[in-house]
């Protein structure tokens, strides 16, 4: 399996793991975002200054950090330190989605 299917897989990882309401993944670090950045930080990114949750979700990109068992993403233009991990296993089955830093 090539990195680019995997993180396609780790992406819709993510969107799952947000739909599931899962208070320490992907909504944590989004929430987390929505506080703590500021308005015009939050409209360099979003194109918003007050964006909803899902608006904020749709900017999240692939970090690349030479592991193909942790897959990370985060914001754009860096940020923040925080990355949402999707860990795999090594056949590219999803064991786990967190937030991390």
């Amino acid at each position: 399996m090539t990195i680019e299917e995997k993180v396609k897989i780790a992406h819709a990882a993510i969107i799952k793991d947000f739909e599931s309401e899962n208070e320490f993944g992907t909504r944590l670090f989004l929430e987390h975002h929505l506080e703590e950045l500021d308005s015009t930080e939050l409209e360099e990114i979003t194109g918003s200054d007050n964006p909803t949750i899902e608006e904020l979700l749709k900017t999240i990109v692939w970090i690349d950090n030479e592991s193909e068992e942790m897959i990370d993403f985060s914001l754009p233009n860096d940020m923040t330190n925080y990355v949402i991990c999707v860990h795999m296993d090594e056949d590219g089955n999803v064991e786990e989605v967190s937030m991390e830093s």
